[in-house]
C-alpha cells in the first residue's frame, strides 16, 4: 500500500490511497464544510478546493496518524477564506468586528470552540442512557459525578478491575458510536475540537 504523503503526490493520489480510508476523509470533510454553508454546491467545491490544497502541501503532512486532523486545519482555512471573500465590500472591518455586519472570524472561532465541548457534554450523558445497565452506572459515577474509579467501585462494591474494565468498555462504545455520527477533530489530546453531525444515525447528533 503506498503511503498517504506518496498517493497525494501522484495524479491518481485518491484512487491509489486505501479507498476506506479516502472515503471517511472525503465524508469528514463534506460533512464538516456542509454544516458551515447552506448551499450543497458550495459544500462539495469546497471539499475539492480542500482535497486540493492536500495535494499541493502534502509534504507537510509528517504523520500520516494525523491525516485528519490535517485535512480538517485545510478544511477551516478554506472556509475562512470563502467567508472574507464574499464579506460585502460595504461592511468595514470595524462594523463587522462590532458585530453591525458579519461575524468577525475571531467570534467564529470562539463560538466553535465554544459549540464542540458543550454538544459533547450533552451527547455522552444522552448516550450513556442506553449502554446497559452496569456499564452505565460506571460511567455515570465517574464521567457525570466526578468519582475517581476507586470511589465508584466502591460505591457500587465491585473490585477496583472490575470497575476500570467497565469504564473502559463504555468509553470505547461511546467514541465509536460518536465517529459513526459525527465528522470529528480532534487536538494532539485527543479532545474534540469541532465536530459536523452526518446525520445518519439515531444518536441524537443531528
Amino acid at each position: 500500500m503506498l503511503r498517504m504523503t506518496e498517493a497525494l503526490a501522484s495524479p491518481s493520489g485518491a484512487d491509489a490511497v486505501a479507498e476506506s480510508t479516502w472515503r471517511r476523509v472525503h465524508a469528514n470533510l463534506r460533512a464538516f464544510l456542509g454544516a458551515r454553508v447552506s448551499d450543497r454546491q458550495l459544500a462539495e467545491d469546497l471539499t475539492q478546493e480542500v482535497v486540493l490544497r492536500m495535494h499541493e502541501r502534502r509534504e507537510q503532512l509528517r504523520d500520516e496518524e494525523r491525516l485528519d486532523a490535517w485535512a480538517f486545519r485545510i478544511a477551516r482555512n478554506v472556509l475562512i477564506d470563502h467567508r472574507r471573500r464574499h464579506v460585502p465590500p460595504s461592511v468595514s472591518a470595524d462594523d463587522e468586528a462590532l458585530g453591525l455586519g458579519l461575524p468577525s472570524e475571531l467570534d467564529r472561532a470562539i463560538e466553535a470552540d465554544d459549540r464542540a465541548p458543550r454538544f459533547l457534554g450533552a451527547w455522552v450523558r444522552q448516550r450513556i442512557t442506553t449502554l446497559p445497565p452496569k456499564m452505565r452506572a460506571a460511567l455515570e459515577l465517574t464521567e457525570l459525578e466526578g468519582l475517581s474509579q476507586r470511589e465508584a467501585a466502591e460505591r457500587l462494591g465491585v473490585p477496583l478491575s472490575t470497575l476500570k474494565s467497565r469504564v473502559q468498555r463504555g468509553r470505547e462504545r461511546l467514541h465509536a458510536e460518536l465517529l459513526a455520527c459525527c465528522a470529528v477533530e480532534l487536538d494532539a489530546r485527543g479532545r474534540v475540537t469541532d465536530f459536523a453531525p452526518r446525520g445518519c444515525g439515531p444518536c441524537g447528533c443531528d
